[in-house]
């Protein structure tokens, strides 16, 4: 994993890698960190979302993530939300495939399973 660096240049690091982007304050610095990710050929680009936090803290991620040319989504932390609706709102908002839900932070313990089958069987109240 890389730690976004500005003056640093990735494109010679080829496929496989995954860049940790701190959160982006700004329209100007979206821009600039879109512009490094297009010129390292970074095609897919994943947007880790706690799904605990606020309805409108996520939906500012969204809109920053699109500028950033966000195409999948990850939400962590699914065991804390207590109303599984604002998890459906954030899918069909972003219109991102999930590609995984996790139940707490840790990226490599998956829920398991097809993460829309995973809550639609949260939303029955189905384990």
């Amino acid at each position: 994993m890389l730690h976004y660096t500005p003056e640093a240049s990735y494109a010679a690091l080829g496929q496989g890698v995954c860049w940790d982007i701190p959160s982006v304050k700004d329209h100007s610095e979206t821009d600039r960190i879109s512009k490094i990710l297009d010129e390292n050929k970074v095609g897919t680009r994943v947007l880790v979302q706690n799904a605990a936090y606020e309805i409108e803290t996520i939906r500012a991620n969204l809109r920053t993530a699109r500028r950033l040319g966000v195409t999948h989504l990850v939400l962590t932390n699914l065991n804390q939300v207590r109303n599984v609706a604002k998890v459906w709102e954030v899918l069909i908002e972003s219109e991102l495939p999930p590609l995984f839900f996790s139940n707490d932070s840790d990226l490599l313990c998956a829920a398991g399973g097809n993460p829309v089958d995973q809550l639609i069987r949260r939303t029955l109240g189905k384990s």
